[in-house]
């Protein structure tokens, strides 16, 4: 799928549980410039586990790509300095349906195709890549229940998982950087990470 337009102000952070996007938000959050958000925001924030637990997979597919719209919008309010830093977007949404629901790549591309007129493109992302010995060593200070908590401990579902990412950046022509965690501090992280979103 060729992007036609990107917004030369909107990076957009992706990569599984475990990789090191929170940690690297929350230094960004201190920096100046640069507009953090994590998708999905308010409303949806709410209702998200619900909607995860309760809802049929194409409802679900239709709530996150919702969801990707907002934060749409959030580049209309940004100052005239300010970069939009987004914490998981479409890549996100594609790869996680794709991966517990089993339904080929290419399929859900092209369905996000008919939401192209009202979502903004990055100019950037950056995916935060993490071996899976050092994933399951970071997950294992977190307490979250439910879905995503299960999936995370299922390495078939992991490897599934990098395997739709893998093919989606190949699908969705937006420029590409990866930052492997897996054996670097936050804060060589966090230079990488500023390096590329303020080229």
């Amino acid at each position: 799928m060729d992007v036609q337009q990107s917004f030369h102000r909107f990076v957009v952070i992706e990569g599984i549980d475990g990789a090191g996007k929170s940690s690297l938000l929350e230094v960004l959050r201190r920096t100046s410039d640069i507009r953090v958000v994590e998708s999905p925001l308010e409303p949806f924030l709410s209702i998200k586990n619900r909607v995860l637990e309760e809802v049929p997979p194409p409802a679900r597919l239709a709530f996150f790509m919702a969801a990707n719209l907002q934060v749409s919008s959030c580049i209309d309010e940004l100052k005239e300095s300010e970069v939009l830093v987004c914490s998981r977007y479409i890549w996100s949404t594609i790869a996680y349906h794709a991966a517990i629901n089993r339904v080929e790549v290419p399929t859900l591309v092209a369905m996000v195709k008919t939401f192209l007129p009202w979502i903004r493109m990055p100019r950037l992302v950056i995916y935060l890549g993490v071996e899976r010995r050092v994933q399951i060593e970071r997950l294992k200070g977190r307490t979250e229940n439910g879905l995503q908590a299960k999936l995370n401990l299922q390495g078939d579902f992991q490897e599934r998982l990098l395997n739709c990412y893998s093919e989606i950046r190949k699908l969705i022509k937006v420029p590409w950087k990866e930052i492997d965690t897996s054996e670097i501090t936050v804060e060589q992280v966090t230079e990488q990470a500023l390096a590329l979103i303020k080229h």
